[in-house]
């Protein structure tokens, strides 16, 4: 498993928040896509992949049990070099 870095776990830790308020902010119904991160969120990276396959790839290991068959979005963001931005949003109704 590669060795996360501070600057990595921060950004990622960061874009999971944010991710985490935007959809608690929306009401329940009001959004037909789940909010994640859009490259116009983070100046310098760009989209490198998005769907259920990278939100359920952000959490390392197994997935847990109350997530299966909980609707999932997520984006992948790459910046330059090696930094790497995940969004994931996990849906419950």
């Amino acid at each position: 498993m590669p060795r996360t870095g501070p600057l990595r776990a921060l950004l990622i830790g960061v874009g999971t928040l944010l991710a985490l308020v935007l959809a608690l902010a929306t009401p329940a119904g009001a959004a037909t896509v789940a909010p994640t991160l859009t490259s116009a969120d983070a100046p310098g990276f760009r989209v490198s992949g998005s769907g259920a396959r990278v939100a359920r790839g952000a959490l390392s290991g197994a997935l847990p049990r109350a997530l299966r068959g909980v609707p999932a979005s997520g984006t992948s963001l790459r910046g330059s070099g090696r930094r790497t931005l995940v969004s994931a949003v996990f849906t419950f109704s």
